[in-house]
C-alpha cells in the first residue's frame, strides 16, 4: 500500500516518516529546522493475522502539490493520502484547505 503525505514547511511530515520507521525524534533536539529538500520515501511492515503488510509512505512539499495532482501516473499510485498540519500555526491548517481545493480542481478538470 501507497500513503502519500503532503503539508506545509514546518507540519512534522519528516516527524512522522521517522516515527513509522522507528527512529524516534529527540524530543530535547536543539537542532534548528531543516527543510527537506528531496523526496523522502519509506517503507515498514506490520503483520496481522499472520500475514505480512507494506506500507510505503512518500513526503512531498507543499510546492510539489500541483505537479502531483495533476499527474496521473503518480495519483495512480497513491492509496491513501496524508493531509498534515501544524495546529500552533493557523497558515499551516490553511495550506491543508488549499489542497482539498486543488484536489477537487483537478478532478473537475479530468471530467
Amino acid at each position: 500500500m501507497n500513503c502519500f503525505i503532503f503539508g506545509a514547511p514546518r507540519a512534522g511530515k519528516t516527524s512522522i516518516l521517522k516515527k513509522f520507521v522507528n527512529q524516534l525524534p529527540n524530543k530535547f533536539e536543539t537542532q534548528p529546522y531543516t527543510r527537506t529538500e528531496q523526496q523522502t520515501v519509506v517503507v515498514n511492515s506490520i503483520t496481522y493475522e499472520d500475514v505480512e503488510y507494506f506500507l510505503a509512505i512518500t513526503e512531498f512539499e507543499y510546492g510539489e502539490v500541483n505537479a502531483v495532482l495533476k499527474d496521473d501516473s503518480i495519483m495512480s499510485k497513491c492509496d491513501v493520502a496524508c493531509l498534515v498540519f501544524d495546529g500552533s500555526d493557523p497558515y499551516s491548517f490553511a495550506n491543508v484547505c488549499i489542497f482539498i481545493l486543488i484536489f477537487y480542481l483537478c478532478l473537475l478538470q479530468k471530467h
